[in-house]
């Protein structure tokens, strides 16, 4: 019986922590773009034969990657959520994402002919990766952004809550 109480418990205390976890905020997803951004580019370029300007490409991504996620970071705590944090947040994926693409069509013209046309399909890929990206990012504007209920107006006329109208007589001194 009692172990029976504790699987139930254990089942429905994993249950309720799932949607917890499954929640996620608009910093922590520009972040996932970064890293997948990051990731893949690693991914496309590890096996090309010029190792020189490929360890070299990949040291300044991974510096141009950490730097965009600290910024990013900075960028949760300085900011309260709006609009302008999103606008902050967005332009600096979107630059990131742009400065790694340009930095790949560069690599093009230093690989070998062999590994070049690899190099320009990464490139495409990345575009198409960036605007997926983007458009997953803009779709959560609305969770970021909310509308301050305004405080209701203090009444002049001084009368009860269920007249509609004030009277014309003069208020409550006149009842």
């Amino acid at each position: 019986m009692f172990i029976r109480l504790f699987t139930l418990f254990t089942l429905l205390t994993l249950l309720m922590a799932a949607p917890a976890n499954a929640q996620d905020d608009f910093i922590s997803s520009a972040l996932k773009i970064i890293d997948r951004f990051h990731t893949e580019t690693r991914l496309q370029l590890k096996d090309l034969k010029s190792s020189g300007a490929v360890a070299s490409f990949h040291k300044k991504s991974l510096k141009s990657k950490e730097s965009a996620a600290k910024d990013i970071e900075t960028l949760r705590w300085i900011e309260k959520p709006g609009s302008r944090r999103f606008k902050l947040v967005y332009s600096r994926v979107e630059s990131y994402t742009e400065m790694e693409i340009d930095s790949v069509a560069r690599l093009a013209a230093e690989v070998s002919a062999d590994d070049r046309a690899w190099v320009e399909r990464t490139a495409k890929r990345l575009r198409a990766l960036k605007k997926a990206g983007l458009e997953r990012l803009g779709r959560s504007l609305p969770l970021e952004t909310y509308k301050r209920a305004e405080p209701q107006p203090v009444p002049v006329i001084d009368r009860a809550p269920f007249e509609k109208k004030p009277t014309k007589d003069g208020g409550i001194w006149y009842r």
